[in-house]
């Protein structure tokens, strides 16, 4: 159903394992718990707005059946076997594990090293008082400016994450 697809689409970018722990360390478990029922709440949040919305001309079958073409590698039925847990049985999938296992560490060790970086750079350079006088205050302006700031770092969760640490 189109409800549980955008429940899924919201919540899966906000938290996974890898960002929880990074946040954890980073910020402390009460925000890393925080956020991950915060990425909950938007996506049931989304997902039942979406299924409301549903009923309207808007959204009239909007996730239609893909012709079968053959699917993944000519597999009629890609998840019909069952998964094969042990990959270190087999030298091609030890092969793959690793060099998968290597490219993610290096993902995460090029985007974390960057994040920290413009942390550092923050906390010598930017005063805190700017920060509090541009993000800071109440209503609904510091709303929509965190949000602009915050953007582009949502490219990436991983960065994301020592960025909110400096502005804390």
């Amino acid at each position: 159903p189109l409800s549980a697809v955008m429940a899924f689409w919201l919540a899966s970018p906000l938290i996974d394992p890898p960002t929880l722990l990074i946040t954890a360390g980073a910020l402390g478990w009460d925000f890393a718990i925080a956020k991950t029922f915060a990425a909950v709440g938007l996506g049931v949040f989304g997902g039942f707005g979406t299924l409301l919305l549903s009923r309207s001309v808007v959204f009239a079958n909007p996730l239609r059946e893909k012709p079968a073409v053959g699917g993944c590698c000519g597999v009629q039925e890609p998840f019909s076997g069952k998964p094969k847990w042990k990959f270190w049985t087999e030298e091609t999938r030890r092969e793959v594990f690793k060099s998968t296992a290597l490219e993610n560490g290096l993902f995460l060790l090029k985007w974390l090293t960057l994040a920290y970086v413009i942390e550092t750079l923050m906390i010598a350079y930017i005063p805190a008082q700017m920060i509090a006088g541009v993000l800071g205050g109440t209503g609904i302006t510091p709303i929509f400016m965190g949000a602009l700031v915050g953007a582009p770092a949502s490219l990436n969760g991983y960065a994301a994450v020592p960025l909110v640490g400096a502005l804390l």
